[in-house]
């Protein structure tokens, strides 16, 4: 009983120890509004993105960035990105 607890006990620590590796190496921190200084500022951030997706953006790229919007981040299915203008 005593050797089938100590086990446990390894076998945790290892796990443990590998969650923190894990999450020292974990490259999901990448922010770019952090990057760029706004992460704190929603009016930017929403101007921002209110550009990128307007089809007659300044960007020139008509629906591509809306459509991959929709698709990739709503995961709305049927919505074709194939267009070089979009």
């Amino acid at each position: 009983m005593i050797a089938t607890i100590n086990k446990l006990l390894n076998k945790s620590s290892e796990v443990i120890e590998k969650i923190n590796k894990d999450r020292n190496n974990d490259k999901t921190e990448f922010n770019i509004f952090k990057i760029v200084g706004i992460s704190t500022d929603e009016v930017k951030i929403c101007k921002m993105l209110a550009e990128l997706l307007n089809p007659n953006g300044s960007h020139k790229r008509t629906s591509l960035f809306l459509k991959s919007f929709i698709s990739d981040v709503l995961g709305i299915i049927g919505v074709h990105k194939t267009d070089k203008q979009g």
